[in-house]
């Protein structure tokens, strides 16, 4: 009877670890796929950085070319 016993908590002990093996398996395809997604966002992130800060740069820089102009401080 306490071997009907053991085989039967074995077997349940074996269903749970399938299953914890299984949602450890789903939990790193999901974390798989959103580095992916994040990879991908921080590449576009990184663009938009650059190219908001060039632009900002010329901005700044005719801006600061027009003052001087206006103001007669431009050397030329």
């Amino acid at each position: 009877m306490a071997n009907d016993e053991h085989s039967l908590l074995l077997g349940e002990i074996k269903g749970k670890l399938e299953m914890l093996t299984d949602t450890v398996g789903n939990l790193a395809d999901g974390t798989q796929r959103l580095d992916e997604r994040l990879g991908k966002l921080e590449t576009r992130a990184a663009a938009h950085g650059a190219l908001a800060g060039g632009l900002i740069s010329v901005g700044l820089a005719l801006i600061i070319e027009k003052i001087k102009s206006m103001t007669g401080m431009g050397g030329a």
